[in-house]
């Protein structure tokens, strides 16, 4: 295995925004396989910190290529435009609108569900509406992030990846509340 390889290469991959999942997870599979470190227990020294090292690498790329937003930021970085999502600014009022917007009816919801006014059942539907937007939203920014990383308008790709992180972030939210529903 080579450690220089990207991650498209090591898992034999053409190196494209949307992968293949199934073949993502047939290769991943594959290399865990050659590449255990319980195969190299009565190897060397060495041999065994490289299977450690080889190992973190195929699940780090595994990760990664799984991810549409870290999939993202990593092809951005490929492309010599890495991505600093603390620094990153959103030029898109109504986006930003739209996360004002969502963050102050997720808030409401909690609030009200903390102080009896709605039920736990109401609350449920609620917000299985408000997932659905999100997930809209979503998909929206990847097929904007395909369209604009193909057409190599890095910039503006960068911008969906920003979105990405806020969309991201919301859907941990409603998460959030949905397991409070549970307790």
């Amino acid at each position: 295995m080579d450690l220089t390889q990207n991650y498209y290469q090591l898992f034999n991959l053409p190196q494209s925004f949307l992968v293949d999942q199934d073949e993502l997870a047939k290769n991943y599979r594959q290399l865990q396989r050659e590449l255990h470190p319980d195969k190299f227990a009565g190897k060397s020294a060495s041999e065994q910190r490289m299977s450690v090292q080889f190992t973190s690498l195929v699940n780090g790329a595994y990760q990664t290529l799984k991810s549409p937003l870290l999939s993202a930021e990593y092809l951005l970085a490929l492309a010599s435009h890495p991505v600093n999502s603390e620094s990153f600014t959103i030029n898109d009022g109504e986006f930003l609108f739209k996360q004002m917007e969502w963050r102050e009816y997720l808030s409401d919801l909690s609030h009200d569900l903390k102080s009896s006014k709605i039920d736990a059942l109401t609350v449920s539907g609620q917000l299985d509406e408000l997932m659905l937007d999100v997930i809209k939203e979503k998909q929206q920014l990847i097929d904007d992030f395909e369209g604009k990383y193909n057409d190599a308008l890095y910039e503006d790709a960068k911008q969906c990846v920003a979105k990405l992180h806020f969309v991201e972030k919301m859907l941990v939210n409603i998460n959030h509340l949905e397991d409070d529903l549970i307790v």
